[in-house]
């Protein structure tokens, strides 16, 4: 799944912190989980946590520029990639690195009652007051006073039926905006200095998943259908913003 240049030219402004593909299936095994990392990433993880007390199972690994982590705990597996601290990616070249490990392990995963994938994304913007500007031109129901608003957050939930022809299956689209601020700092005993810079950034909080009130099986051919609608869902948001 490789983005042609007018889509990639379409999303360039914006850089992904991490993206979760959340799966909820009762057919987890420990037997089949320890074969999904090798499977899906073709080397082994770095880190391997188990606690059965707990019903924890987890593999991590480095990648090319990010961080790769596997967990499964109960009826839940995630899969999360993710870059260091206040690091972040292109959003395509991300998503297309995640997308490519995620279509292997489909090839082996089990049923599942409900999908989601989760996005963070950022923007870096100039100051607080042109992170405003951009966030109100995809928000046209929201009017926000640039000049004299702080601690802007806008979350709703704008629920659709799939495309896909799984019968009665809805999409629910949650999303979360805000304009952030990180500032550097070094603690001593004496005190905490902040550094003079600071770096603003529009910041999009995605999850795009099947609703709850879905109680059947979703079968294993209709799963790569179901995650394409659900990354096609997160980059209409980016593009027209919160929208029906």
């Amino acid at each position: 799944m490789v983005a042609k240049k007018s889509d990639r030219k379409k999303y360039e402004k914006w850089e992904v912190d991490q993206i979760r593909l959340t799966y909820f299936s009762k057919q987890i095994t420990e037997a089949g989980v320890s074969t999904w990392w090798q499977h899906t990433v073709g080397s082994p993880s770095e880190q391997k946590t188990i606690n059965q007390k707990q019903n924890i199972y987890q593999e991590q690994g480095s990648l090319l520029n990010s961080k790769l982590m596997l967990s499964t705990n109960f009826d839940r597996i995630d899969w999360l990639y993710f870059y260091e601290e206040n690091e972040s990616g292109p959003f395509i070249d991300s998503l297309e690195s995640f997308t490519s490990l995620m279509i292997k392990w489909f090839e082996m995963s089990p049923s599942l009652n409900r999908l989601a994938l989760g996005l963070c994304f950022r923007v870096p913007v100039k100051n607080k007051k042109d992170g405003y500007k951009f966030i109100a031109k995809l928000l046209p129901s929201v009017e926000i006073d640039v000049d004299n608003s702080s601690d802007f957050l806008y979350q709703i939930n704008r629920p659709r039926k799939t495309t896909t022809d799984v019968a009665d299956l809805k999409i629910n689209r949650l999303m979360k905006w805000s304009v952030a601020v990180y500032k550097r700092f070094s603690v001593s005993p004496q005190k905490v200095e902040f550094a003079d810079s600071e770096k603003y950034f529009v910041k999009l909080d995605l999850d795009i998943n099947t609703g709850a009130e879905y109680n059947q099986i979703i079968p294993s051919d209709k799963i790569g259908m179901i995650y394409s609608e659900l990354i096609s869902l997160a980059k209409e948001i980016l593009v027209n913003g919160d929208v029906q």
